[in-house]
């Protein structure tokens, strides 16, 4: 497994799903801003579900059929002025093998993208997480052909792991 990111700030509180065996639901809440994952996988046969964030706002989902899965994620931060820094998840898409996707938010601050390698899935999610979204990554199965550019990037702004 390789860990991608993060994309975000530092508030908030870490959280790591794991690895799935296979993603099936995933569902974006927003406001002005991202502010809750909630994730439907499955892992050793069984159904689990993880929530991150509020889940309070309009919500997006998208619900993958059996051999579907997400191959890239991308999406925008921004940097709250009042606090220093601190930035949360603005925007966040993601695109599956079959060419559906979920985008949900606006096009504010920086951007950042992951495109996986072929064959390759996204397995999972991790990042950092309070009243909003304050950092998001994915978990892959495979090497990933590279996110902002292939640039390692400090904590806070993406890079491998």
């Amino acid at each position: 497994m390789v860990k991608v990111g993060p994309w975000g700030g530092n508030g908030g509180h870490a959280w790591d799903m794991g690895q799935a065996d296979r993603i099936t639901k995933l569902k974006i809440y927003y406001g002005d801003n991202i502010v809750g994952l909630e994730t439907t996988f499955i892992l050793n046969g069984n159904s689990h579900t993880n929530k991150h964030g509020t889940t309070t706002g309009a919500s997006k989902e998208i619900i993958l059929e059996e051999d579907e899965y997400f191959t890239s994620i991308s999406g925008y931060f921004h940097a709250l002025s009042n606090y220093q820094r601190h930035a949360i998840v603005m925007l966040l898409t993601l695109d599956t093998n079959k060419g559906a996707s979920i985008s949900v938010g606006k096009k504010t601050g920086t951007s950042f993208a992951l495109t996986l390698e072929e064959g390759s899935k996204i397995l999972g999610f991790f990042g950092r997480a309070g009243t909003a979204i304050d950092a998001a990554c994915s978990c892959s199965s495979k090497r990933t052909m590279g996110g902002n550019g292939g640039k390692n990037l400090e904590y806070g702004t993406g890079g491998s792991h």
